[in-house]
Formats: structure tokens, sequence, C-alpha cells
């Protein structure tokens, strides 16, 4: 339970440095124009032409970006009406589910996109987020997995695939994944954070502290890796700079518990 607890604090961490945006764009030729003109000037460009399923699709888009989501998901309806062979629908049409904590028809929506176009990984990395948030470890994994093949710079695929391993308590394989972030985001230090607490969690613990110390150059407020690097700390019996740690935890993290850590 503590590992479960530990692991959804490192992903909030994770996916407040990740996903600054609210929306991901999943599908090719994305309606640019429309989503920066707005959505009442996508509904002006789509009254002469009502059969055009792209321009209603850019603007679901516009719709979404403007936080509509029924207003969206009615706009990629209609597209995929017109047009069932548009996969960027789908795929965006699955992102406002998701949104609206709709799994189950998210995944729908990205299964198909999927079938359609299977080369494009962001579907596959929205189908694994989905099967995430619907509790299926091993199916979403699966498609990170996938997302990753194809496009092994998708930083996002790597933290939510490692959050994963992580909580399974798969280190050495989190550990791959936090070090494949690293490599492509040198400056985020929420993976360094997760990958210093798999190394604690494998009794790794100097290399544990130099992760977590590295986490907190980063983000000096960054209350769980004072946390963490403090049982790092204690575990080697550094016990004075264990409980400067803690207190800096409970500085910067109030509501994380009290640990007082002491020879025995």
């Amino acid at each position: 339970m503590m590992r479960l607890i530990l692991g959804l604090l490192l992903l909030t961490g994770l996916a407040g440095q990740a996903n600054g945006q609210t929306t991901r764009s999943a599908g090719p030729g994305g309606g640019a124009p429309c989503v920066q003109a707005g959505a009442q000037a996508c509904t002006a460009a789509v009254q002469p032409t009502p059969s055009d399923a792209e321009t209603l699709k850019a603007r679901g888009d516009a719709d979404l970006a403007a936080g509509d989501r029924d207003q969206a998901i009615a706009d990629y309806t209609q597209a995929i009406g017109l047009d069932a062979t548009l996969a960027s629908a789908f795929t965006n049409r699955g992102v406002a589910y998701l949104e609206e904590a709709k799994c189950q028809a998210a995944i729908a929506d990205f299964t198909m996109a999927i079938s359609l176009d299977p080369t494009h990984p962001s579907a596959w990395l929205d189908r694994g987020e989905a099967h995430q948030r619907n509790g299926e470890a091993e199916a979403a994994i699966a498609d990170f997995d996938e997302a990753t093949r194809l496009s092994p710079g998708l930083t996002e695929a790597f933290r939510q695939r490692a959050f994963l391993r992580q909580t399974a308590g798969n280190d050495e394989a989190a550990i791959e994944d936090y070090s494949a972030v690293i490599t492509l985001e040198p400056g985020d230090g929420a993976a360094f954070r997760g990958r210093g607490f798999s190394e604690k969690s494998l009794r790794r613990y100097a290399p544990a502290v130099a992760d977590l110390t590295t986490a907190i150059r980063l983000d000096p407020a960054d209350a769980l890796a004072y946390r963490f690097r403090g049982q790092a700390e204690a575990a080697m019996h550094d016990y004075a700079a264990a409980n400067r740690d803690d207190a800096l935890a409970l500085q910067f993290g109030r509501k994380l518990p009290t640990v007082v850590i002491g020879q025995p």
C-alpha cells in the first residue's frame, strides 16, 4: 500500500512537469489554423461546407482547446459520420472522453484510431493512459511499449511506463525508463526523484542520494525528494542528515507525516 501511495505521489510530480498543456493533439493535420482562430471562426468556416469532415474535426479541436468538451465530442462525432476513416477525429474524441474520465469510450476511440493508423504513436500513448486510469496496468504497459517503439523520443510514454513499473515493484525496469526520460530531458527533476526512489527501494543508497540531490537542485522545494533522500541517508546511518532532510520535507510539504530518525 505504501508503494502505491508513494507511486501516486511520484506520478503527480511527473505529471506536473510533463503536462503543461491541457490537451494532446494526436491526429495528423490537426487543424492548427482553426485552433489558433478559435471555435467561433471555425463555426463560421464550417457553415458553407457542412460536409467537410476535416473542418468539423478542426472545429472540434478548437472547442477542446477552449475547454468545451461536449461540443468538441459533438463536432468529432459529426466529422466521423462524414468520414469514418479520419483517424485523428477518433483520437481527439478519445482525448475528450478521457478528460471526462470516460475511459471505456476513450479506449474504444483510440482503438479505432490505431486500426486506421497503427503508425501514429500518440494514439498508443493516449490509449495506454486510458488503460492506466481504468486500472489495466498490463494493457497500459503494452501500449506504452508500442508508443516508445514507434517514437523513441516520446518522453511521456517512458514516464508513464516508469510509474507503472515502479508501482508494481519492478524497480530495475523503472530505472531504465527514468534514465530514458533523463537522457531526453536532463532538467526533469521528477525523473531524478523517481529514479532515486527506485534506487533506494533496491537498497542502492549512494546512487539514490545522488539522484535525489540532483532532484533537489533542480527543484529546491521538492518535499518528496527530501523525504526519500532522508530515508536513504538513514539507511546509511547518517542520521543527522536524515533528520535535516525530513525537516525540509515537512517545511515544503506540510501534509507529509513526521518521521523522527534516530540511532537505534
